[in-house]
């Protein structure tokens, strides 16, 4: 395991922390500070249902993170201690509040938002209205862990654990251990495979896990497979249309088939492998000048691999894409016998691709090229 830059020393029974220093990002904003990145926008969130609504949340940059985090429930103490002496902002009941708290070499920082409801709302305590709080408080913990897997070098990346709870002193009232043991006897043990594997394959797959404490149960997902949801795959439906010259005609064709695909939300790519029936569409005139549509038929097999946003960038060049086709009927004089045909990369725009092709027959006999153009629909 790489160098932890943030060490926290444990002391059980006093409930205190020392926190190690550690560098800081260069920080022009105090939403930079407090409120980057945004909650919800990390790539992997654990989610802890806890007693009585209230719950934890663990958001990470890379699951290694996890190894870094130190004990939560005195990390919660502490928080909570260090929160005692903003007295008058904490007392008000009916306001919700938000703490932002963030680790620095420099000195821990924090942030109080205060948020008075909208509206009035009331409950019935021996048949008397009594103003009752319903938005919840947060408490939003903020670390820099040394990048490692996506992120190299000194790179400082930051992660969380967010309590959002009924009321701020809730946090100092969790049974013992009932943090650490939901870490380490649920999420960790879940995660025990992935952490055996190439450090690639689980870094480059994005997670979502909640959990419901009490009952000691994951909640999603239901079966463990379904962990890493980064890792999208399945198939389905192929279908294109296109036009190209083939030996000084332009000629239509079409294809139909199914696509296996993968998808990496870590690197944002989705790579497809597409089997598709191809036929080209030949049309001439007899002797009597009655039109004629010879049909040749290929069997296909392409690769195509795109990022994310590709299709949004107008028009580029893409370096993943290639098929081969096998001439599996054959009408008119069009193509010889065993032709075979393949692509190569060439320009994208959206779902349109214009690229080279190639046609020949028995070991590159007939030899031949072409300027293909695909409208592709998967």
């Amino acid at each position: 395991m790489k160098n932890l830059l943030l060490i926290i020393l444990l002391i059980t029974g006093t409930g205190q922390v020392l926190f190690a220093q550690i560098q800081t990002e260069n920080i022009s904003t105090s939403e930079s500070l407090f409120n980057f990145p945004k909650p919800g926008t990390l790539y992997d969130n654990f989610v802890f249902y806890l007693p009585k609504g209230n719950r934890m949340t663990l958001e990470m940059s890379s699951i290694s993170q996890l190894k870094k985090l130190p004990n939560l429930d005195s990390l919660a103490k502490k928080v909570y201690e260090d929160l005692q002496v903003f007295k008058d902002p904490l007392s008000k009941e009916l306001t919700s509040k938000r703490i932002d708290y963030v680790v620095l070499k420099e000195g821990n920082k924090i942030r109080i938002t205060e948020h008075k409801p909208t509206a009035d709302y009331y409950t019935f305590k021996e048949n008397e209205p009594v103003q009752m709080k319903v938005d919840q408080d947060t408490v939003r913990i903020k670390f820099y862990f040394k990048g490692e897997g996506t992120y190299t070098g000194t790179v400082l990346i930051p992660c969380f654990v967010t309590f959002i709870v009924n009321n701020i002193s809730d946090i100092k009232n969790f049974p013992d251990n009932t943090l650490s043991n939901s870490l380490n006897n649920l999420l960790l043990k879940d995660l025990e495979q992935q952490f055996k594997a190439d450090k690639p394959k689980w870094e480059s797959g994005r997670y979502f896990v909640s959990y419901y404490v009490e009952k000691n149960e994951r909640i999603f997902p239901k079966k463990l497979k379904y962990l890493v949801w980064g890792r999208n795959s399945g198939i389905d439906p192929y279908v294109q249309l296109g036009i190209q010259n083939v030996r000084g005609s332009w000629v239509p064709s079409t294809g139909i088939g199914f696509s296996f695909f993968q998808t990496n939300t870590r690197s944002v790519e989705k790579k497809s492998y597409s089997f598709f029936l191809e036929p080209y569409f030949f049309f001439s005139r007899d002797a009597n000048n009655n039109s004629i549509v010879d049909r040749n038929d290929f069997m296909s097999f392409k690769f195509h691999k795109e990022f994310k946003n590709f299709r949004n960038n107008g028009i580029g060049l893409i370096y993943s894409n290639a098929s081969i086709g096998y001439l599996i009927k054959r009408n008119g004089n069009w193509f010889e016998k065993n032709t075979v045909k393949f692509s190569l990369p060439g320009l994208q725009s959206k779902n349109i691709i214009l690229e080279p092709e190639f046609y020949f027959n028995d070991f590159f006999k007939h030899f031949s090229p072409s300027l293909k153009l695909t409208l592709f629909f998967e």
